[in-house]
């Protein structure tokens, strides 16, 4: 009888410790679960129950078992994305008080202790470990009225200077110094009230390089703002500048990371030369004879007065009588002359830009081309009518197109294309007709080296002949020669070396709940 009532307890005392289990009840569900089929929902209440008991191996063994089939029909649900992001709307512009404020506030001061290296073996409360420890760098101590002197510990340092020795105290201490006076520290407890109502806030405006778009100079807004969540920030793209508000620890880490992104990206600088030697040359020669020659009649039949042209006063007369004529003879011309001129033209162009960027130049005129116009109209059309032509305006000229792919800081590949146009002297329903020329290469070159990279070698040649159908010397000549050359050339300069040459120094913030107090 004492067996069966100790078997009894037993039975009774495992099953209270069961039902009392952190993981029974999930253990339970899970179980019923696995029964019905429904895999998946046994799968994360096994894991669960084990989460709250990870000693018990009877859980881990029913959450194996069931592993293979309960992931295959797991369905994992993500929260839905907002319509909208603010980092999608682009960054308010900069107030007018912005700029005066940003005019008025002068830097704020900054701790400068001596550059002596010390050792430090110390120990007592916050106050003491600051007057020491900062006095031995010149550095005189003010605390807050709220400061708690935190209890006595050890403080041990070797070879130390200023910022090491600052920043371990500070940890230490769970204190943080903010500067009065270059070589005066106000010292407080190391909290987010303190913080905001002690350390000094800082407005910036930066200035942001020409080749840089806005598009590039908004990611990079948002990314430091996203990184140190800045207080207030803002752009003007007419001025180019940037504004960043926000307490000097974060500030100042902030404008280190800004100004790395915004130089991330190589900077080249493209110098063309257009060298243009035009030619022409023009020689007139030979003997101008006249072409036509007057018949007069002197017979003076009915006592006629003989009508004689103008501009003719010798005749040779034939006949006799009433049959007298005379024909006209006109002064002959005995000319040489010659015309030559020649023009070089030499035009240099420096263009800056980013890795990857095209680069756009055009020399030369718009053109405009009539491309719809109005032709003819009713006979109840008035003058106003009709409606204006459509006008569309051509570059002509020369139009450059120029792609850097900075490799490192020796070497750069460019892809040009090279586009001519001019007018033809020709027309086609009153439409001009425009010729045109493309070039399109790729070249790789070191920096400072010159390419040539397009030239157009242009040359016509004319003769004209005019007079009697006489042997060469006794008709007037002309013979006009007529050349051009046109010569582009590239020389690329290297203003910023890219990423890969570029060593990027790190940027130390402390954490986000205590960031590193700045220092020079």
């Amino acid at each position: 009888m004492f067996i069966l009532r100790l078997i009894c307890v037993l039975v009774l005392v495992s099953a209270v410790g069961a039902a009392a289990s952190a993981g029974a009840g999930p253990f339970k569900q899970a179980r019923a679960a696995e029964a019905a089929g429904r895999f998946s929902e046994a799968y994360l209440l096994y894991a669960e129950a084990l989460a709250r008991e990870p000693g018990n191996a009877r859980y881990r063994g029913h959450l194996m078992a069931v592993q293979r089939r309960g992931l295959q029909n797991l369905e994992i649900q993500l929260p839905a994305a907002p319509e909208s992001t603010p980092g999608g709307q682009p960054l308010p512009p900069i107030d007018p008080e912005d700029f005066r404020e940003a005019a008025r506030l002068g830097p704020p001061p900054v701790l400068r202790g001596t550059a002596n290296i010390h050792d430090f073996d110390l120990e007592g409360g916050g106050r003491d470990l600051f007057e020491k420890v900062l006095g031995a760098y010149g550095v005189q101590v003010v605390f807050d009225s709220d400061y708690q002197d935190p209890p006595k510990q050890k403080f041990r340092l070797a070879r130390a200077g200023f910022r090491e020795a600052l920043q371990a105290l500070e940890a230490v201490t769970n204190s943080f110094a903010v500067a009065i006076h270059d070589s005066i520290a106000l010292v407080a407890r190391d909290n987010a009230q303190k913080r905001t109502q002690i350390e000094p806030y800082m407005s910036v405006l930066v200035p942001f390089p020409e080749p840089l778009t806005a598009q590039e100079v908004q990611e990079g807004v948002r990314a430091v703002q996203t990184t140190f969540d800045m207080t207030k920030v803002g752009i003007d793209n007419a001025r180019r500048l940037v504004l960043f508000r926000d307490r000097v620890s974060r500030l100042k880490p902030a404008l280190v990371l800004f100004n790395q992104i915004m130089a991330h990206r190589a900077q080249v600088l493209v110098e063309v030369e257009i060298l243009s030697y035009d030619e022409r040359s023009a020689i007139s020669y030979g003997l101008r004879l006249p072409t036509s020659f007057p018949i007069v009649h002197f017979g003076r039949v009915w006592n006629s007065t003989p009508q004689i042209p103008a501009g003719v006063a010798n005749f040779i007369a034939f006949g006799a009588g009433k049959t007298l004529f005379g024909i006209g003879l006109t002064g002959a011309q005995l000319f040489a002359d010659m015309t030559r001129s020649s023009v070089r033209t030499l035009q240099r162009v420096q263009m800056l830009g980013l890795d990857s960027q095209p680069l756009n130049f055009h020399l030369g005129d718009r053109y405009p081309v009539i491309t719809t116009a109005f032709l003819g109209g009713g006979s109840g059309a008035g003058i106003g009518s009709a409606p204006f032509p459509a006008i569309r305006f051509e570059d002509l000229g020369i139009v450059l197109k120029v792609t850097p792919r900075i490799h490192n800081a020796d070497e750069v590949s460019m892809q040009v294309e090279v586009e001519l146009k001019a007018l033809s002297g020709e027309a086609a329903n009153g439409i001009p007709v425009i010729s045109n020329r493309n070039l399109s290469s790729t070249v790789r070159m070191r920096f400072d080296e010159l390419a040539v990279i397009a030239g157009l070698n242009a040359s016509r040649e004319g003769r004209n002949s005019s007079g009697l159908p006489l042997p060469f010397p006794l008709r007037a000549n002309t013979l006009e020669n007529e050349g051009g050359q046109l010569l582009v050339t590239l020389r690329p300069r290297l203003v910023s070396a890219p990423p890969t040459d570029t060593a990027t120094p790190p940027v130390r913030t402390g954490s986000e709940a205590r960031p590193l107090t700045p220092l020079d």
